[in-house]
């Protein structure tokens, strides 16, 4: 009896010089914040909030290995949306809280990326400097009617919408300040055909956000490039 054995030979054609190219990007991705670990008195909430990127990226080409930078704009933040009930004096009450921040950034991530038949694996560092940023925040609170120690109950809304700080200097108690450098890595797949590329990429923040209990930035991205000139060579 023979056994049958399928090989798979990936052939990587020696490195040479490199090839420079240049082109635009643009993105869209879920982004949120995770805590170090959780804190009751410091919710970190790790609903996704949808935001998108767009800017200029470059690439040196050496043959299968490729250095791509970018520079971007792009958004960081989370949102997160709760809903409850809660029994006064036997009447339910539907309460429910609404929390979002949303932080501008120009964001430089570099890749090192590896192309295989147009098939890509990338990994890289990223650094990001925020430029502004919008917090808002809603609740919805039980009234009593009529007086304090009134046993009949229905409900107000509160709304705090406010610009982001980035400085705790000379500031309020209960402004919202976050730090302004952010730094991560990047992780992900790809697909090359000719001059566009296509990646879905995750991102993950390396140094604390600033807000809340030593939260950290996250996002899961999906990036569509096109590179103008001549294809590279070894693609």
């Amino acid at each position: 009896m023979h056994s049958a054995q399928a090989q798979v030979q990936v052939k990587f054609d020696p490195l040479h010089a490199p090839t420079f190219r240049y082109g635009v990007r643009v993105g869209g991705q879920v982004m949120g914040m995770t805590p170090l670990q959780t804190n009751s008195s410091h919710e970190v909430p790790q609903t996704g909030l949808w935001g998108g990127n767009a800017g200029l990226a470059a690439e040196a080409v050496f043959g299968w290995l490729t250095v791509q930078p970018a520079v971007l704009f792009t958004q960081k933040g989370f949102y997160m949306h709760n809903s409850w009930t809660e029994t006064y004096y036997g009447k339910p009450l539907a309460l429910n809280s609404l929390t979002r921040l949303r932080l501008n950034s120009l964001e430089v991530p570099v890749n090192l990326i590896a192309t295989v038949h147009g098939f890509q694996l990338l990994a890289g560092p990223y650094v990001s400097l925020a430029l502004s940023g919008r917090y808002h925040d809603e609740w919805t609170m039980p009234l009593p009617i009529g007086s304090e120690t009134s046993h009949d109950f229905t409900t107000y809304q509160i709304i705090r919408d406010e610009k982001v700080y980035f400085s705790k200097k000379d500031r309020n108690y209960d402004d919202i300040v976050v730090r302004r450098l952010d730094a991560g890595f990047n992780v992900g797949v790809g697909y090359r055909y000719n001059g566009w590329q296509v990646q879905p990429t995750y991102t993950r923040g390396i140094r604390y956000t600033g807000y809340g209990y030593q939260s950290k930035n996250w996002s899961a991205q999906l990036n569509l490039t096109h590179f103008f000139g001549p294809v590279a060579q070894g693609r």
